[in-house]
């Protein structure tokens, strides 16, 4: 690759590539033959490279080696992810049902995106509510659960139906948590969302029929 990067494939990873509004896993892989820091973890036509440079030696192909991760970046990224996907329950309880579209779970300026308006009028008291009511949530606590099923049964989980993105004919990994509705999502997140700990909405932005609602993790 450019700049002297190297792209490591495997058979199995426990590195997260990026993707579904998510930064990707950074880390050591590593055996007695070498040492390779991993920089970045992009996903290409279904397979994982790990790209970056070798610290020392080299792995001859075919050899086992150990996989680590650097676990703060693991779980601060998993917080924001987590922290998206409470914001989503905190509306709805507020009574701002709109239509969940993308969330870009980034630490450089988190936000969720929904279908839909809010007068501006209403924008400072909603900001004000809806980070009381996701504070609540993550307070009261709630487990994350993690499934892998057929398309079918993830639309029951998610409440009837499921994006048309997903593809015909392979499994699908929902997440739950605070109550009975799934979402479709291959990120990573907490076990339970106390972990999270707290938040602030840092704002609500209502756009050409695009509500924005940004946010960033506050211990």
């Amino acid at each position: 690759l450019e700049d002297g990067k190297i792209a490591l494939v495997l058979d199995a990873t426990i590195f997260y590539p990026q993707g579904g509004g998510q930064p990707f896993d950074v880390g050591i892989i590593s055996n007695d033959n070498g040492k390779f820091e991993v920089k970045e973890v992009r996903m290409k036509d279904g397979v994982v490279h790990h790209i970056g440079q070798f610290i020392s030696g080299n792995f001859p192909p075919n050899q086992n080696v150990q996989l680590q991760i650097d676990v703060p970046r693991r779980e601060f990224n998993a917080r924001i992810h987590s922290a998206g996907h409470v914001i989503d329950v905190a509306m709805e309880n507020i009574g701002i049902h709109l239509v969940p579209t993308k969330g870009y779970h980034f630490p450089d300026g988190s936000y969720v995106e929904y279908q839909g308006e809010i007068v501006p009028e209403k924008v400072e008291e909603i900001c004000a509510a809806l980070e009381i009511e996701t504070n609540r949530l993550i307070a009261q606590g709630s487990a994350v659960k993690k499934q892998i099923v057929s398309k079918e049964e993830a639309a029951a989980l998610c409440g009837g139906s499921v994006p048309d993105y997903l593809p015909e004919g392979k499994p699908v990994r929902v997440i739950t948590m605070i109550g009975n509705i799934g979402c479709p999502c291959g990120g990573t997140h907490v076990d339970n969302v106390s972990r999270i700990l707290a938040l602030r909405i840092t704002k609500i932005v209502s756009k050409k029929g695009v509500v924005r609602v940004s946010y960033a993790l506050s211990n």
